[in-house]
């Protein structure tokens, strides 16, 4: 039977490309390709169970350790002229130039300024947790404002009211001042 079709079919090993055909190969017949023989087919591999004992390559032998699980060192007396005795020679040579004293003087006003900020911010701290603490309290928080609210009154109607009182009051206060500054 002569197959005329326009469809190209694939191809197949051996023969020429559907475009590389002319046309008087058209009028051919096409061959199909056909499947393999049942000799060519490769038969599966069953493993079957034999009565015969199969000998297996013999295991290795333990595999000797890469790395040791402890390591002894026996101490080593120090050896005079070392690093350290080096270190130490160079640091009491430093101490002894006089050097320390020097950075110490250049540095005192940064390092007061370090040492009072320090000791603010602890103070501050343990001052809040004063607080923290005193608030935690019942009624406690309550009773105070009402303590300042009384001395409050009380301070602003012995000082603040008559103007004498507070002319008084704010010569004290500048008096005060005065003398914090070193003015007396």
């Amino acid at each position: 039977m002569v197959e005329s079709s326009s469809f190209p079919t694939p191809d197949a090993p051996g023969e020429q490309p559907a475009a590389a055909v002319s046309d008087a190969a058209v009028s051919e017949p096409v061959a199909e390709p056909t499947p393999p023989a049942a000799e060519e087919r490769p038969e599966p591999v069953v493993a079957v169970p034999s009565a015969d004992p199969v000998e297996l390559p013999p295991a290795p032998a333990e595999p000797a350790p890469v790395l040791a699980a402890t390591l002894e060192a026996p101490a080593m007396a120090p050896e005079p002229g070392g690093e350290w005795d080096l270190l130490v020679a160079k640091v009491k040579e430093w101490i002894g130039s006089g050097e320390p004293q020097k950075t110490f003087k250049r540095y005192s006003g940064p390092l007061k300024a370090a040492g009072l900020l320090l000791g603010v911010v602890v103070l501050l701290r343990l001052y809040g947790a004063l607080l923290g603490a005193i608030e935690g309290l019942p009624l406690v928080p309550g009773l105070l404002e009402l303590v300042g609210v009384i001395w409050l009154t009380g301070f602003s109607w012995n000082n603040l009211v008559r103007r004498s009182d507070r002319q008084r009051w704010l010569d004290s206060l500048q008096q005060r001042w005065s003398s914090f500054r070193g003015k007396s």
